[in-house]
């Protein structure tokens, strides 16, 4: 009688049993929470380092770029091709005997060549450069 007595009657929990319960239960979904959260940052993790590879390829190309920008035969090349420069095909250096001077009356150095005149027309002032050994 006592096993019927049970099936059909209140059975009464233990407070703490369900205290327990409780407690369980919000264990169980902290961790699951927390499994989310982990889930959450390895995605953002994964996302960053993607982002750093990125970076880090783009950087070794810009460098690789600013390398073959940099070298002189691509400035020469492209100063010979766009811009048109050449250089100098003769350069000539004028010597003013130091008994003339720039002010003294109605005398010019004489010009006698093409380098004289390409130097007289690039801006070549007249005189005797600070270098120049007499």
């Amino acid at each position: 009688m006592a096993v019927s007595d049970r099936i059909g009657g209140n059975v009464r929990v233990a407070p703490f049993c369900a205290i327990a319960c409780v407690i369980l239960g919000v264990f169980f979904l902290g961790l699951g929470g927390l499994r989310l959260y982990s889930l959450s940052l390895e995605n953002h993790l994964s996302q960053l380092s993607q982002r750093t590879e990125k970076a880090s390829e783009e950087l070794a190309y810009l460098q690789m770029q600013l390398a073959s920008l940099v070298s002189p035969q691509k400035i020469y090349g492209t100063a010979r091709t766009a811009l048109g420069m050449v250089p100098p095909s003769y350069l000539a250096l004028v010597r003013i005997p130091s008994g003339l001077s720039s002010g003294s009356s109605g005398r010019q150095p004489l010009v006698a060549s093409e380098g004289e005149r390409h130097a007289q027309k690039s801006g070549f002032l007249w005189g005797t450069p600070a270098n120049a050994r007499e």
